[in-house]
């Protein structure tokens, strides 16, 4: 196991929020809404329309078959009847022209039907018209090498022909070789039908066809795959001019090549060495391995490595170029491979700059690595800067980056001008995630070499991860000007594009902006053919544009071009799981996962960590779907502790969480986890990463590819018996800003007496970039809550046909400034303002003492009027500190704020009787009013230590210091404060035996708070994915609200998961939880009943079992089954009360046990159906203390409940909307069961449900 983080896909997410309407207005803020709805129905189908790729329009438009989309060196325009003139990019071919590439020079060339012709120096092709229609091209190769790409087919099938035969291509990935005696076909992928007038044969993926004159087509195995693919493979430039030490006439013949070189202009400078006379003329070491270095560039490889051969094997810069080539190309060298990923996942994440290399696994962790200014000390004495940089190079394809970095700035202290030197180093420091360090290097690199296209590549990637995007298009522009062969400028280009293109609808000028963006994906596929990660990204359009076919076999192809690269896997379960096949997708995302530290070559062991902390977070969602929400928590609670900073991780937990909360807000067990998950996704994500919904998950998985847009996205859910929850959401992204506006809705008639409930919740988010470092969020929420008894009772009829409570919270605000330093380091600084009013009616139990409390009455009180207003400032400072192998988090929570409390007691009755006289006793209406301070300090300290690869370590502790109200809940209220303290100690462990299981355990203590203080922190809420936070772990609906409880938690788990996909996990816990806090009573002893206060002591003790197992069947079924036992334990008592009577002793000490068993069957069908049975079992029985037994309170019988669910549904395209019927507890049967053992919400008849969802 790994010390996970993600920062590598972080900010290649996108902001999400919804609009609401104001709590106050519902019947204007309804009309806005639906108007916004029809306004997004009317606008979005046509925004899609224009999103279609621009060049088919154009092509259509123009009636020309192919475009030149880029051209090095000279590449000459061919028309007949026309003189030869010179190709620019962007030019059109039309029937019957052509181009020519020079010696040296290479084009790229989109045709039609978006397949893209890579065309080889000294290549001539030509379009014709096909023989079945004028209107169908046909590529005439008639000497030369071109390398085809024809998978966005889209209807249209564009065939070839030579003077050898004639072939028709089906979705394919092959080379032609066009020569005077024979054609040669070499198949990648797919098939072609090739027929030479002689013979036909169908040429087949993995296969050569050769070709000659009046015989036989000949089929072979295709043998050196990777020296057939040689000329287009990328080389940067290492050598460092100063060391050449040319003279005299040679230096004066490549004067005007080494200038360019000096520029960085690697193909100026290869089109001056290619003059006539020029090459022929160079005769010493130095001048060769210059023209060895530029040929190198240009892909010419084999040439490159003749040149070399005749170089003595002492020469220092041949060394170095031998070196390059080497650890690009050899594959005894840890099987380097041509096809390795060579790009950024995103504009902010690491770089993989570097073509070709070998990606061995990553570095031991126990090898630290040296300080790095020692370390280039150590590298710089008497040592060459071009052979420095071709051991960064050589270090990189070892999988050892820090030594690559220590390398190439070693080569730059050497010779402070080398250009080259200063590119490799901010491409290095781009791989750590050094944002700044890597700016810096490469604003130095073009200072000195200002044509230097790689340079401005990276400078595009980074003023993208600023947001600067209309800058970061304008560097990849300039860099594909100096280079067009450079496929991360057209991929860097293409994702910019896109991200303009995503709000394209609102102006013109996006729309001329963003148009061409999956042109540009695709050049980049093209002018690199072999780089897998590039495939992916195309593969990712596809999907993006609902070409699912082509989208299939783009990431096929990508997956076998690089079995090794873990992000066509990743790619490819987001396509599988948005058309709903769920078995599959969760197969290639494991096996993402399992490939993830293959590109150690590329980004450094934290950024690595970060990687595999996203595909966590994704793997949990998509097992959540799959009907294994356990699996999925342990995956993202994984991920969590892997890398604390993955916001993505924090953003399923919480919706993990939400989804276990009590929509009533009337059990309040999950709450603290919740919030505290949902406000670190949305601290720590930056704005291109959105903000998390707090009503609707929102995870499209297509975020990766961030793009600035508005979204909006609704869910209705309807039930037979009445109830009703409304969730809508509406959020935008424009540039460094992100906001996201919710509104939740539930009412409810209730199924009994009294139980109607009507919530409103609405929640307004923004978050701003303020500099590349900062950014600033700010959250507020707004609450109406007005409802009967709700609470879980076992007996449905002995309800409080009085309760009635309405709550708001108007409003709560919290505010935090969050400044990420360098990767894994992150400081943030939270404070808030939570303010509510509580308002309860209802009916009161209260104790007199008469004469004393061995002597104890019990009255009702009919009328209690109880209102509780409160606000609570909040301040807390967190850091957070990641190395390879050890994570920090420290910090500090102040809470400072008032409670305010009035209640009013009238109406004392004996047997339910109103009695004046007892009124008059008890002086009632009793008011009493209180105003009391509160005060919370809780430092903390955490501590991960990746002890081994497979063992994460955790330690913390934690002191808190509160001073609380004596009794502000419990009439007779009574003025007074109370304090606490407790120090609690940590600890937990994560290990994993294997790649397919996982143990954790936990050990925890804490102390609670008394409201919503303890859900607004940062502090760590769970810890191995054991919650350690609650507001409350007794039931509400057993003891009510408590003040300030001691906990404690203990537990241990194991997951296993087997290659026949089957899940299985076994979890064990233990909570406990313990309060001491007053409540209100009556005391007669001075001859009137006058209120005090008497002490009651919770104690709670819940021990847990369960086991889980889950089985995917095929491609569509998932069958899984649970079972577990609960038992709890719940004993209150009054130490000051010594009455022996039941009717005057209120202590008891009640046990419940609950067993259960789940069965469920699921269904998901590629169409979008899919179907749910779930059944479910609960066994109860309750057991009564001896002294309870004694006094009369009896056992409730044993319980035994069987609930059969049936759901059945269709999802859209990309599941753009969703649409459910289904039946609950389809027998009908009704149950008793206490709420001491955590129950679900289960209903007590026959209710049919329906759903609808939807997003755009």
């Amino acid at each position: 196991m790994k010390n996970l983080v993600t920062a590598g896909v972080r900010a290649s997410h996108t902001p999400r929020i919804a609009p609401l309407k104001s709590v106050d207005s519902q019947g204007s803020s309804a009309t806005s809404l639906a108007a916004v709805i029809v306004a997004l129905l009317w606008v979005l189908p046509a925004t899609v329309a224009r999103c279609e790729n621009s060049l088919l329009e154009t092509l259509n438009q123009t009636n020309r078959p192919g475009r030149v989309t880029s051209a090095q060196n000279r590449v000459d325009y061919l028309s007949a009847g026309k003189a030869i003139d010179i190709v620019h990019t962007n030019q059109f071919l039309d029937f019957g022209e052509g181009i020519r590439t020079a010696e040296l020079a290479k084009a790229t060339v989109q045709f039609l039907d978006l397949s893209h012709v890579r065309v080889r120096d000294r290549t001539r092709l030509e379009i014709v018209s096909g023989s079945v229609s004028n209107q169908h091209p046909t590529i005439e190769l008639e000497e030369g090498e071109i390398y085809v790409s024809s998978r966005g087919s889209r209807g249209i099938t564009i065939p070839f022909q030579t003077k050898h035969g004639k072939g028709i291509p089906h979705g394919t990935e092959y080379v032609i070789r066009a020569t005077p005696l024979e054609t040669e076909i070499v198949m990648f992928d797919g098939e072609v039908e090739f027929e030479n007038g002689v013979d036909r044969k169908l040429v087949a993926s993995g296969s050569r066809a050769v070709s000659s004159a009046n015989s036989e087509i000949r089929v072979f195995p295709i043998l050196m795959g990777r020296r057939i693919v040689q000329w287009w493979v990328y080389y940067p430039g290492i050598l460092d001019p100063a060391e050449l030490g040319l003279e005299g006439q040679e230096l004066s013949r490549l004067r005007p090549s080494l200038g360019a070189y000096e520029l960085g202009n690697l193909n100026s400078a290869l089109t001056n060495l290619n003059q006539p006379g020029v090459r022929a003329s160079l005769t010493s070491e130095s001048a060769r391995c210059y023209e060895a270095s530029l040929l190198l560039a240009c892909g010419s490889v084999e040439q490159a490595k003749s040149i070399l051969e005749t170089i003595g094997p002492t020469n220092v810069l041949a060394l170095s170029l031998r070196a390059v080539v080497h650890a690009f190309e050899d594959p005894a060298l840890a099987s380097a491979s041509t096809n390795a990923p060579a790009t950024t996942t995103s504009p902010s994440s690491g770089s993989e700059l570097v073509k070709g290399a070998a990606r061995p696994r990553r570095r031991p962790a126990g090898v630290r690595s040296e300080d790095t200014a020692q370390a280039v000390a150590n590298l710089t004495e008497g040592q060459s800067p071009s052979w420095l940089l071709a051991e960064s190079f050589r270090a990189q394809a070892d999988g050892d980056l820090h030594r690559a970095l220590h390398h190439a700035r070693a080569a730059v202290a050497v010779s402070k001008r080398f250009g080259f030197g200063w590119s490799r180093v901010a491409e290095l420091e781009f791989s750590f995630g050094n944002l700044r360090g890597a700016d810096e290097a490469a604003q130095l690199a073009l200072s000195l070499t200002p044509e230097n296209a790689q340079a401005y590549a990276l400078r595009g990637f980074l003023l993208a991860s600023t947001y600067r995007v209309a800058e970061a298009i304008k560097a990849f522009d300039r860099a594909l000007e100096l280079d067009p062969g450079l496929g991360n400028a057209w991929l860097g280009r293409g994702l910019c594009k896109r991200r303009v293109a995503g709000l394209g609808w609102l102006s013109s000028r996006r729309r001329l902006i963003g148009k061409g963006w999956l042109d540009d994906l695709q050049t980049a596929a093209a002018v690199e053919p072999r780089r897998s990660l590039l495939r992916s990204y195309v593969g990712k359009s596809f999907a993006e544009q609902s070409e699912r076919a082509s989208a299939s076999k783009e990431l096929g192809y990508a997956k076998r071009l690089d079995p090794e690269d873990p992000t066509p896997w990743l790619y490819s379960a987001f396509g599988l799981w948005e058309n709903n096949r769920i078995n599959e997708a969760m197969s290639d995302l494991e096996s993402s996962i399992a490939l993830n530290d293959n590109r150690a070559v590329y980004r450094s062991s934290l950024l690595l960590d970060q990687d595999r902390s996203v595909r966590s977070a994704s793997l949990a969602r998509i097992y959540r779907d799959a009907a294994l929400p356990n699996v999925g928590l342990t995956e993202a609670s994984r991920a969590v502790s892997l890398d604390y900073a993955n916001f993505s991780s924090h953003q399923f937990l919480a919706e993990s969480y939400d989804a276990l909360r009590d929509p009533t807000r009337f059990n309040l067990r999950n709450e603290t986890v919740w919030f505290n998950e949902l406000l670190m996704a949305n601290i720590l994500s930056p704005p291109g990463a959105g903000l998390l919904s707090q009503t609707l998950s929102q995870q499209e998985y297509g975020s990766l590819f961030e793009s600035e847009k508005l979204s909006i996205r609704s869910a209705t859910e309807y039930r037979s018996d009445g109830e009703w929850r409304q969730t809508a959401a509406q959020s935008g992204q424009f540039g460094g800003a992100a906001y996201s506006l919710d509104l939740d809705y539930e009412s409810k008639s209730g199924r009994r007496s009294n139980e109607t409930l009507d919530r409103k919740e609405w929640f307004s988010q923004v978050k701003q970039q303020v500099t590349d470092r900062d950014c600033v969020f700010l959250m507020t929420k707004v609450l109406a809550l007005e409802a009967g008894d709700n609470f879980q009772r076992y007996d449905p009829s002995a309800v409080d046909t009085h309760f009635r409570l309405n709550e708001t919270q108007t409003p709560l605000l919290v505010a935090a400034w969050h400044r990420e330093w360098q990767p894994g380091s992150h400081t943030t600084l939270m404070a808030g303002r939570l303010a509510g009013d509580l308002d309860i009616k209802q009916q009161l139990n209260v104790w007199d003492a008469f004469p004393d409390w061995s002597n104890v009455n019990q009255y009702r009180i009919e009328d209690l009027r109880y209102r509780n207003e409160y606000q609570i400032t909040t301040v807390e400072l967190n850091q957070i500190h990641q190395t390879e192998r050890q994570t920090w988090i420290a910090g500090v929570r102040l809470n400072d704020g008032e409670f305010k409390t009035s209640t009013s007691l009238e109406h004392v009755t004996v047997g339910g009787v109103i009695n004046p006289l007892l009124d008059a006793f008890f002086a009632a209406p009793i008011i009493s009013v209180t105003r009391e301070p509160f005060l919370r300090l809780s430092p903390y300290c955490y501590h991960s230590w990746l002890a081994t690869e497979h063992l994460l370590l955790t330690t913390g502790l934690t002191f808190d210091h509160l001073r609380f109200p004596d009794n502000f809940r419990f009439p007779p209220i009574n003025a007074g404060s109370d304090h606490r303290s407790r120090v609690s100690p940590k600890l937990a462990l994560q290990w994993e035996p294997s790649a397919s299981a996982l143990v954790r355990s936990v050990y925890t203590r804490g102390l609670g708070g008394v409201s919503l203080d303890e859900s607004f922190r940062l502090e760590p809420s769970q810890l191995a994915g054991f919650p350690q936070a609650f507001r409350s772990i007794i039931s509400e609906s057993e003891a009510g609200s408590v003040a300030v409880p001691a906990y404690e938690v203990i537990g241990i788990a194991g997951d296993y998961r087997t290659r026949f996909r089957t899940y299985l996990g076994l979890e064990l816990m233990r909570l406990t939880s313990r309060s001491e806090e007053s409540i209100g009573a009556f005391d007669e002893q001075s001859g009137s009943p006058l209120p005090t206060h008497i002490q009651e002591l919770l104690r709670y003790k819940e021990h847990s079992a369960s086991l889980r197992v889950g089985q995917l069947l095929g491609r569509d079924w998932l069958v899984g089954a649970e079972c577990g036992m609960t038992r709890s334990l719940l004993v209150k008592r009054y130490p000051i009360i010594t009455d022996p009577t039941p009717a005057g002793n209120p202590s008891s000490e009640e046990v419940a046990n609950l067993r259960s068993v789940k069965l469920r069957l699921m269904y998901h069908n590629p169409t979008g159906l899919f179907a749910q049975c779930e059944s479910s079992w609960l066994w109860q029985d309750d057991m009564r203390a001896p002294v309870d037994q004694a006094n009369g309170i009896l056992s409730k019988p044993p319980e035994s409940v069987m609930q059969l669910d049936l759901q059945v549904g269709f999802r859209f395209n990309r599941r753009r909307g969703e649409v459910a019927f289904g039946v609950r507890n389809l027998t009908g049967q009704d149950y008793r069961l206490t709420a001491l053992t955590p129950i679900p919400d289960l209903p007590r008849s026959r209710v049919f449900t329906t759903s609808l969802r939807w997003r755009f």
